[in-house]
């Protein structure tokens, strides 16, 4: 009688082993953007050291003035050269000072609370990168930094996009005397105000100039004019559920829900976090497949995308339950998405969130699904072995 294999066991990916051992690791040097109170935006690193000489870096770049952690990321193992080249890029890119593991949890977690307020949550990376950071308890003691300016949450948005997505926020969580925003690059806030201020002292205002506005003038330019800071408010929720093609045993599927508001590379980048994807090759969303329209894309990357998926809104294209849509990832390996809207829900929340779950997703370049069936059959993985996804009921994405 043939021997049944025994299970192979699976090595912890990057995202497993920051979650699962980080936290036994010993702290080690951590840093901070060295102007980060001057301009209110700067990154926090920390470190843990293995005892092979390996270490672990989680990157948590901060705005302390209004969205908390904007962004985070892990480096997993890298040695002490790969280390120090980081370090010394960053040293000379940003400006970095090395600062008490105590301070840089404050930092990181008193940004994350201060943001809260407005209801806004940290970037999604932030739920595996947190693990890197002590957990926020009474252990670690409590530095009060200042965070807002002025003492106000104070957004500066990069671009519309990034307004409509946060401005509404603060507009539902914040009385008016508590919040500011500009769009734009991010600049001295001082300096800015200095300019403002310099500006309307140079302002000469002749009443003559004031007869000029005739009322019917102004009327038509009202007609006109398209605010600039109008900003397109959350006030649905949709819940899709993302399946891979070709996979049956078991099958790896997703299902989570977002804001409608969400642009397709919005959605593009919840879908690579999902299936713990890192976002190396092109993509694009389309009806069918290829072949079909609209091609749904970032034109800067692909030139025969019909809408701009930057701009291109989730409500603009889903308009009931059950519509269909499918996402395909590495013109390569071909992996192919079947995308179903299955709910539609009133609910004004920004959070992006994992419902369920089945499958442990394919990794990055090897071949598409004929490549993965391969490297299944040679580890000798049975359906048990692949039947976890990573994710729990609840986890922010």
């Amino acid at each position: 009688m043939k021997k049944k294999k025994a299970p192979t066991a699976r090595p912890l990916s990057d995202k497993e082993f920051v979650m699962q051992k980080a936290r036994n690791l010993p702290i080690g040097s951590c840093y901070r953007t060295a102007d980060l109170e001057e301009n209110g935006l700067g990154h926090i690193i920390v470190i843990r050291n293995h005892p092979q000489g390996k270490y672990t870096v989680g990157m948590y770049l901060t705005d302390i003035y209004c969205r908390g952690v904007k962004d985070a990321m892990y480096h997993v193992r890298i040695d002490e050269d790969e280390k120090e080249e980081l370090l010394d890029y960053l040293r000379e890119s940003i400006g970095l000072e090395e600062i008490p593991y105590v301070e840089a949890h404050n930092w990181v977690y008193g940004a994350v609370a201060f943001a809260e307020e407005a209801g806004i949550a940290p970037a999604k990376e932030f739920a595996v990168a947190r693990y890197i950071l002590e957990e926020d308890t009474d252990d670690v003691p409590l530095i009060e930094f200042e965070f807002g300016y002025k003492g106000k949450h104070f957004l500066w948005a990069k671009d519309r996009l990034e307004l409509n997505t946060y401005l509404p926020l603060l507009q539902k969580n914040l009385k008016k005397d508590q919040y500011q925003f500009a769009v734009g690059e991010w600049e001295d806030m001082e300096d800015d105000e200095k300019d403002w201020d310099e500006d309307i002292e140079d302002e000469e205002w002749d009443e003559e100039d004031e007869e000029e506005w005739e009322e019917e003038d102004w009327e038509e330019d009202e007609e006109d004019w398209e605010d600039p800071w109008a900003v397109r408010p959350q006030t649905h929720r949709f819940q899709f559920k993302v399946q891979l093609r070709g996979l049956q045993h078991p099958t790896v599927w997703r299902r989570f829900t977002v804001p409608a508001r969400m642009t397709f590379s919005e959605l593009h980048e919840m879908i690579q976090t999902a299936f713990d994807w890192l976002d190396y090759h092109l993509w694009q969303f389309s009806p069918t497949g290829w072949g079909s329209h609209p091609v749904i894309g970032e034109r800067n990357s692909i030139d025969h995308a019909d809408k701009e998926a930057t701009e291109y809104f989730l409500d603009e294209y889903f308009q009931m339950e059950g519509q269909k849509l499918v996402y395909i990832y590495d013109f390569g390996d071909d992996w192919t998405l079947d995308i179903v809207l299955e709910k539609i829900t009133e609910d004004t929340t920004t959070d992006c969130i994992m419902l369920d779950a089945r499958g442990a997703s394919p990794f990055e370049d090897c071949g598409g699904v004929p490549g993965y069936l391969n490297y299944i059959e040679e580890k000798g993985l049975t359906e048990e072995d692949l039947a976890d996804a990573n994710w729990t009921k609840g986890d922010r994405m």
